[in-house]
């Protein structure tokens, strides 16, 4: 199986509507994500491509993934500046909006990095994609307070026509003087999920009475049948569980994200 699924990497993951490529060792498949709107047709061409690769179709199985979502339209979900995760805060937290050149994202978690005070976020969300260009960061919606710049967002590597890397992360590093709270992450007043191919949003609007999630351990690993939930500023609070484990993602640009998670 491991040998077709990279024949399969190699050959088929460049074809437009092919978004994910995954071995799933509970199915003993190699599984092979197909964009929903042209499922149908990919679904009947794909097992003649892959039969001139050696692979055997009985070992495959298509699935319905959408593409990674790398520029979220999250303007017309800023309705109130005072009452929703897109506000500009006094203390970062992680799951509240913030801003570079080209992207309005969300804080992951506050971290800290060789002992400066710093926050995850997605590699996507800066100028540059697998590359460390210094984006500018700031808060909250068209950069009212800047809040620091990126740090560290290591190259990919080649691979044939693709730049492959094993997460879509880089590092913002505070400038002096701004306030952030390790441990903490944004709570909404509801979430939303499981979901299919369309998903409804959670809630972007800040819990008064219970604000924050508290971080206080770290999973070592994630597996099948895992509950997982998320706070951020273009979807809101939502949850799933993982379906899916060490999935090669297309993204954009011939970007791929290797070993990652699905839910």
């Amino acid at each position: 199986l491991a040998v077709w699924r990279d024949a399969a990497f190699d050959n088929i993951l460049d074809v437009p509507g092919v978004t994910a490529l995954d071995l799933d060792e509970v199915l003993n498949r190699v599984v092979i994500g197909l964009d929903p709107t042209n499922f149908a047709t990919l679904r009947l061409s794909l097992p003649r491509q892959l039969a001139l690769l050696g692979v055997d179709s009985n070992a495959v199985i298509f699935r319905e993934t959408r593409t990674v979502l790398l520029n979220a339209k999250v303007a017309s979900r800023a309705r109130s500046i005072s009452t929703t995760i897109a506000q500009d805060v006094d203390v970062l937290v992680g799951g509240i909006l913030y801003s570079t050149p080209v992207h309005g994202c969300t804080i992951g978690a506050m971290v800290d990095r060789n002992g400066a005070p710093s926050f995850l976020s997605a590699s996507h969300c800066t100028n540059v994609m697998f590359g460390l260009d210094g984006a500018v960061a700031t808060q909250a919606f068209g950069g009212s307070r800047r809040v620091g710049a990126e740090t560290r967002d290591p190259n990919g590597y080649q691979f044939g026509f693709r730049v492959c890397r094993g997460s879509d992360a880089a590092v913002i590093g505070l400038d002096a003087g701004v306030l952030s709270q390790r441990g903490l992450v944004a709570r909404t007043t509801y979430r939303s999920g499981p979901c299919g191919s369309v998903c409804a949003s959670g809630s972007v609007y800040w819990d008064s009475s219970d604000p924050y999630f508290y971080v206080t351990d770290v999973a070592s690993a994630n597996y099948v049948g895992d509950e997982v939930q998320k706070s951020g500023i273009a979807t809101g609070w939502t949850y799933g569980f993982v379906t899916q484990t060490r999935i090669d993602q297309y993204a954009e640009d011939g970007k791929v994200v290797t070993c990652a998670m699905q839910a």
